[in-house]
């Protein structure tokens, strides 16, 4: 399970949100600045176009997608050993673009 070990005391460290409204959107990558060793950041991408992929950025991991009633989302994973700043990023095929889309990142930290 990729969310074992959470740190129930206090388990949200950074929080960092973006959106881009230009289109066709055909990407869109937030920075966060981890502030907790060994944490697990964790990802959610929205978006109004159910047609194409979404594919997430190097060294994440999808972890569920989902396409209804002229919406989509989806959302990712990628563990740090370190504290530090990282990226988490997300890129639509050409025909999945759109006028619009949100991303969320949190930062679950992770008991060691």
């Amino acid at each position: 399970y990729w969310a074992y070990n959470v740190n129930t005391a206090s388990v949200i460290g950074a929080v960092q949100t973006a959106a881009a409204a230009t289109y066709p959107v055909g990407a869109i990558s937030t920075n966060i600045n981890s502030t907790f060793y060994h944490s697990m950041i964790v990802d959610n991408v929205c978006g109004s176009n159910t047609s194409g992929t979404r594919t997430p950025g190097a060294s994440q991991t999808s972890i569920w997608s989902v396409s209804a009633n002229g919406s989509m989302a989806a959302g990712s994973r990628k563990p740090l050993a370190a504290a530090g700043a990282t990226t988490m990023s997300w890129t639509l095929t050409a025909n999945s673009q759109t006028t619009a889309l949100l991303h969320s990142v949190v930062e679950l930290k992770i008991i060691q």
